[in-house]
């Protein structure tokens, strides 16, 4: 069974921690990334272009685009807030050792996601913090079943060019509950964590083993099962 994972903004309201990059070099190495990320889109393109087998549909979505250590920042400044209270699971986007010790109990990063260190300085220049992490999940499957009773295409038939979205208890008949929305085990394995590239990319389903394991290490900052937004998938 798996998840759709989700960060808590309600949390973030009552303790409004926020960041900002260190230096104008750190800053350079995000748009570094961003810069090579559009250069091998646009290569990916015109070699599908001339082999003839260029599709519009997921060209893009379907590309993984790993960091590496280079595109990454590496110092963060902590610009509101005076504090990191101890059982903080995120910082816009930044992620706490916790966080990734019990991520890496389920499977090693590397193939499918990685994390990289940062430290994070005061207003005064004073080292708060070197145990926060840059999660960069880049794996994207194709793992929603299409036989799941609350998902519908976004527009025409499953045949291939289709994109997923959870439909209304209207338009499906049926509400979205875990047994109406599922993931195929075959497609995902033993993953801890994935992006469905067509459903939204920028959603990370988890796992339920590494949801549970959060849960239980009482990390602050993510949605629990009992939100009305959170998704619950099982597995077929």
């Amino acid at each position: 069974m798996a998840v759709i994972f989700e960060m808590d903004y309600e949390w973030a309201k009552k303790f409004p921690l926020d960041v900002e990059y260190y230096s104008d070099a750190d800053k350079e190495r995000d748009d570094r990334y961003w810069k090579k990320v559009e250069e091998k889109n646009r290569q990916a393109f015109h070699k599908a272009f001339y082999d003839k087998t260029y599709n519009t549909t997921f060209m893009e979505e379907r590309i993984e685009h790993p960091r590496s250590a280079e595109d990454v920042t590496q110092v963060l400044r902590l610009i509101s807030g005076d504090h990191i209270p101890d059982d903080t699971l995120w910082l816009r986007g930044y992620f706490s050792k916790k966080f990734k010790s019990i991520v890496e109990q389920h499977e090693p990063a590397g193939a499918g996601f990685q994390f990289f260190p940062v430290k994070i300085y005061d207003r005064q220049d004073n080292l708060i913090s070197e145990e926060f992490y840059y999660w960069d999940v880049f794996r994207r499957i194709d793992a929603i079943d299409p036989e799941s009773p609350a998902i519908k295409t976004v527009a025409g038939p499953a045949d291939g060019r289709h994109r997923w979205t959870i439909g209304s208890t209207r338009s499906t008949g049926v509400r979205p509950t875990k047994e109406n929305l599922r993931v195929r085990k075959e497609v995902m394995g033993d993953f801890a964590v994935w992006r469905d590239y067509r459903y939204d990319p920028s959603k990370i389903f988890m796992s339920d083993a590494v949801f549970d394991d959060l849960m239980a290490a009482g990390l602050q900052g993510h949605r629990d099962r009992s939100h009305a937004f959170m998704m619950q998938w099982c597995e077929v």
